[in-house]
């Protein structure tokens, strides 16, 4: 098959051109994705050889980072993909790695800015990424992606009116397209309580000042959680 045959080209020269040969490949691949998708091994696996290549052009500041814009190409048709490729560079606890993994964290907020209102039905999955590197049980992690992190989540928070922090309790409360609402504690980086009983998307949601309710609109005009105390 001949797509077949361009594709591995194509994935050979990603890995073994020289600089002018992979940021074409990596510019076709992206670009061309829907056509080769049936061809590639893996999604997760071509996200990580982006991230790879846009890791070591990023000091070249005379130009575009043209394997940076790639990865967003494939972020944008692969989300979950990305996020999974992305979360994993974002824990990674090997020496001299802090750069890689605020990288990760820094690919996601890019592809959120890129995406806007159609990354609503992934935001728990996003959300979920970019609290991993939070886990207070690996200070070394925590203390090296906290600022990061946070910048990443006051982003979404910023940017998805499903989404609210409050700070006194150090909760996020993230309103799902299946009408769910979900409260993580960022002190403890995990999920803190699921809330049920919309019946539609919550298109919005803010919790009260002591962070004891969660209004939210879903299935009724106007409804709120239980306290949540």
């Amino acid at each position: 098959d001949e797509s077949a045959a361009l594709v591995k080209t194509l994935e050979r020269l990603l890995d073994e051109g020289g600089v002018q040969g992979r940021s074409v490949a990596a510019e076709l691949l992206s670009k061309g994705y829907r056509t080769w998708r049936p061809h590639l091994a893996s999604a997760r696996g071509l996200i990580r050889r982006l991230f790879s290549r846009s890791m070591e052009n990023a000091s070249a500041a005379t130009e575009p980072n043209r394997f940076h814009s790639a990865l967003m190409l494939l972020g944008l048709e692969e989300p979950r993909a990305f996020c999974s490729a992305m979360g994993e560079q974002a824990v990674l606890l090997e020496p001299g790695m802090e750069r890689t993994r605020r990288a990760a964290i820094s690919a996601i907020v890019s592809l959120v800015r890129m995406r806007g209102a159609s990354l609503e039905a992934e935001l728990p999955l996003f959300v979920d990424t970019v609290m991993k590197p939070l886990d207070p049980s690996v200070p070394q992690l925590r203390e090296g992606s906290l600022s990061v992190s946070t910048a990443a989540l006051r982003e979404l928070v910023r940017r998805y009116p499903m989404m609210h922090f409050n700070h006194p309790t150090q909760r996020l409360a993230v309103g799902t397209v299946d009408g769910v609402v979900l409260l993580y504690d960022l002190r403890t980086a995990t999920t803190w309580r699921i809330l049920q009983g919309h019946q539609r998307a919550i298109p919005a949601l803010s919790f009260s000042a002591a962070g004891d309710w969660v209004g939210a609109l879903g299935g009724h005009p106007q409804a709120k959680t239980p306290n949540i105390d």
